[in-house]
């Protein structure tokens, strides 16, 4: 069921869970709240609980009421004819399992010709009870041979188990039919609020109508109250009533900012078909104009995905910044490509999204991604998270994939598309057109030796560079490894020789080519890679208070030998220098691509211990210690000068420690710490402590630092240092807060704050939410901000509204967030 349909169809759920709906002016006599058996409780988060009856509390029915038998008992002495009309007064009970009916007067009329009983009549105090759920009234007549129920003046109640707390509706109605394939009621209500107190809403219909074969509702005159006071009406609405799907409009979505002006969002919903539908929604900025969005989904046999397109056509606020801009810039932050690219930027902004997946058998699929935007400040305007402002690479791609037993085959075109606002000193990517991956792969058992060969061929195209507006080195490279290995182990050790060949070609294309002059420049590159990977397994057992561990230790060495090929005219297609972290001591390229294999003769040793919990298995704590030797000097860089290799002269690689360690069940810590002895300095480090229980407290605290991880547009790296600090707490069962503070330390301002409250209540929920995010900071060191706010009200049972919704942004900023909403 869409999201959309909240309103009516959950309005409809509540009264229509039983075999009929139940209405109220029965409360003219008692008290709602004693009616339908709520028991008030001050510390609950409800202010009470709905109880049922002791006969019905832990039974579920097993039977149509129509087809279970019945127990009847009556308080007055009682003649049940076989004809005719019988008539039971007094305190009348009739009892199924997990089924429990009251009334004072209860009349059983037979058909003359079966004389089965064709019409049950109930009067005053009339109450049926079922497991969290119960219906009252005054008067109903029940038709088993016809399944029909008709009840006048009554009150129904229901529970339903949901996080973090679980509903409890209830309402009345004037009147109900409930027919086998059609459900009428007249003048019903519907609240999620404590009977208790004076509900904050309600939910009133006139009437409803549920066609139950075609799964359609129609309601007529629905408002919803607030402190009964009428605050929305839809004169008519139509809704599904299950899984079946129906066209028509969402509840719209209203927002505000201070750069796009009012907000309105009226999505419309369109059911095409089973297996596909639409979502096409307008979206009208005040500052703006009209922006037209279509997303449509489909599901095929053999394919599924979705489409998406945005249109705004004139944007006043981009043309304003444009002439801006344009008029009076800024020569020592806006270079002239910058400028020149903003002047051919139109107005009229688009966006364009494909996603499709397709399996031709169990050997062969494809995939397509699509993605274009028309200006580089799409994103930055119309990012739905703070993530998606700093997004400058929009990945196009197709892949072929074929898979059987030992072969992999993989064809690929791949683009992106490079976003370059003023002030980014984002680089253009080279594209694939194509790449052809050919992978083999052959296992003869344990303690037999394991072979492969790992082939590719990629075309690299590249435009003119972004900034220097000159030609790129393109060219084609043909890469072919085949390998082998040894895998030798037992219970405490493996040792495992390998070696690998590999073989590179290269075709390439330089400034030449934009004379017309092909030049064709021939590379080849032909490298042995010898490894060697052994290690012993070491276990004891000992006690630790009342708990029993097992305590591994586990020595590895790892030896590479690469002789060293000078590789200076090779460019950087898809290369580069990662920074140096644990799980790069034990492959044997210290690079990223294959544009460089460095020569090494070198060897890792390392030392891993680990306690596990010989109750659960559970892995508590893990701590690793590793560090590099090489034996002679390296030589392999990106550049011929090594100028960004800072470790190029080290006869030994930093040290690097890991820590994992469970505290317990609510408490974590992860450390990791690359320090490096040649000038007694931190390269890399991050320690993060994490608490989170069973209470959704949470809490995090962490540090991260990148020795020159701080790139700069036209100035020299500098440090990272930054701090993270979120929590999400509860300070009463109902209200909580949240925040979350990531401070950059090396340039003494924040990357991102957040910060916000949440009421919680049985009732309704209550989110506020305000967020900064930094979007870029210029080489004058003026750091440029975006403000949101998020505000959102949840009417338990009903629907949500709000002017964004953040569910995304706390869920990767508050690790471990249990979204309440």
């Amino acid at each position: 069921m869409r999201k959309g349909s909240k309103v009516t169809a959950l309005f409809l759920i509540c009264t229509a869970f039983c075999e009929s709906v139940y209405t109220s002016s029965h409360a003219q006599k008692l008290p709602l709240a004693e009616i339908l058996n709520w028991q008030p409780e001050p510390n609950n988060i409800c202010y009470g609980v709905f109880v049922d009856p002791k006969e019905v509390a832990n039974t579920k029915p097993m039977t149509n009421i129509n087809q279970s038998p019945m127990n009847v008992t009556s308080t007055n002495p009682t003649t049940f004819s076989l004809k005719g009309e019988s008539t039971i007064s007094g305190k009348v009970t009739i009892q199924q399992p997990g089924r429990l009916l009251q009334a004072e007067h209860v009349t059983f009329n037979r058909n003359p010709k079966t004389q089965s009983i064709d019409t049950i009549e109930l009067r005053e105090n009339v109450r049926y009870f079922e497991q969290k759920q119960e219906l009252a009234g005054q008067h109903v007549i029940m038709k088993p041979d016809q399944q029909e129920t008709n009840l006048w003046d009554g009150a129904y109640r229901f529970y339903r188990d949901a996080l973090p707390h679980p509903l409890t509706a209830w309402g009345t109605a004037k009147q109900a039919q409930n027919l086998p394939n059609e459900l009428k009621i007249q003048q019903a209500t519907y609240s999620t609020c404590p009977l208790c107190i004076k509900p904050l809403w309600k939910l009133q219909a006139k009437q409803l109508d549920i066609k139950k074969e075609e799964g359609i509702g129609v309601a007529k005159h629905v408002s919803l109250n607030i402190k009964n006071v009428p605050v929305v009406y839809w004169p008519y609405l139509s809704f599904p009533i299950d899984k079946r799907r129906k066209s028509g409009f969402l509840l719209p979505t209203p927002g505000h900012n201070n750069k796009d002006g009012f907000i309105l969002e009226v999505p419309y919903y369109c059911n095409l078909a089973p297996n596909y539908d639409a979502l096409f929604t307008p979206i009208f900025y005040s500052n703006r104009g009209l922006q037209l969005n279509a997303n449509i989904r489909y599901l095929f046999p053999h394919s599924k995905g979705f489409m998406h397109a945005s249109f705004l056509p004139s944007d006043n606020v981009f043309a304003n910044m444009k002439k801006e801009e344009l008029d009076n810039p800024d020569e020592d932050r806006i270079t002239k490509q910058f400028l020149h690219t903003l002047a051919n930027d139109s107005d009229n902004r688009l966006k364009l999204a494909l996603q499709n997946t397709s399996d031709y058998s169990q050997k062969m699929e494809s995939s397509v991604i699509i993605n274009f935007v028309t200006d580089d400040y799409y994103l930055q305007d119309f990012g739905h998270n703070p993530t998606d402002k700093n997004s400058d690479q929009l990945l196009n791609q197709a892949n072929f994939n074929y898979s059987d037993n030992h072969w992999d085959f993989l064809s690929r075109l791949q683009l992106h598309q490079t976003l370059h606002p003023i002030d980014s000193s984002t680089k253009d990517q080279y594209a694939r057109l194509p790449q052809l991956d050919l992978h083999g792969d052959w296992l003869f058992g344990k303690n037999y030796p394991h072979t492969w060969v790992n082939s590719e061929f990629i075309y690299f195209d590249h435009r003119r560079d972004f900034m220097t507006h000159r030609l790129v080195v393109t060219g084609q490279r043909l890469d072919v490894s085949p390998g082998v290995e040894l895998p030798l182990k037992t219970e405490y050790a493996y040792f495992t020789p390998r070696i690998d060949m590999e073989g590179t070609a290269y075709w390439l294309h330089d400034e030449a080519h934009e004379f017309h002059h092909e030049s064709n420049n021939s590379i080849t590159r032909l490298l042995p890679i010898t490894t060697i990977d052994a290690g012993l397994f070491f276990e004891r057992t000992h006690s630790l208070g009342n708990s029993k561990f097992t305590q591994t230790l586990e020595p590895r060495a790892y030896y590479v030998y690469i002789p060293y090929t000078n590789q200076n005219d090779i460019p950087l297609f898809d290369t580069d220098l990662p920074t140096f972290t644990y799980q790069q001591l034990y492959i044997p390229n210290r690079f990223s691509g294959i544009d460089r294999i460095n020569d090494a003769n070198q060897v890792t040793v390392g030392l891993t211990t680990r306690f596990l919990d010989q109750n659960d298995g559970d892995e508590r704590l893990s701590a690793s210690l590793a560090t590099q030797w090489y034996f002679q000097d390296r030589k392999v860089c990106l550049t011929p000068d090594c100028r960004n290799d800072p470790l190029i002269n080290n006869h030994t690689s930093p040290l690097i420690g890991a820590l994992n360690y469970q505290i317990n069940k609510a408490w974590s810590a992860v450390a990791n710490v690359v320090w490096d002895p040649s000038d007694q300095r931190m390269t890399t480090m991050n320690t993060h402590l994490h608490y989170h229980d069973a209470k959704n407290r949470l809490f995090s605290c962490g540090y991260d630092y990148v020795r020159d991880g701080d790139p700069k547009l036209g100035a020299r790296s500098q440090d990272l240092s930054r701090l993270d600090i979120a929590f999400a707490l509860p300070i009463t069962e109902r209200w909580h807060i949240l925040a979350n503070w990531n401070y950059n330390l090396s340039h003494s301002h924040p990357q991102f704050a957040l910060a916000g409250f949440e009421y919680q209540s049985c009732c309704f929920a209550l989110r506020a939410i305000a967020s900064r995010t930094m979007i870029d900071q210029s080489l004058t060191e003026d750091t440029l901000f975006d403000n949101r706010y998020y505000i959102q009200i949840n009417l338990k049972g009903l629907t949500t509204v709000g002017n964004s919704n953040p569910n995304s942004i706390l869920k990767d900023r508050l690790p471990g967030f249990h979204d309440l909403f």
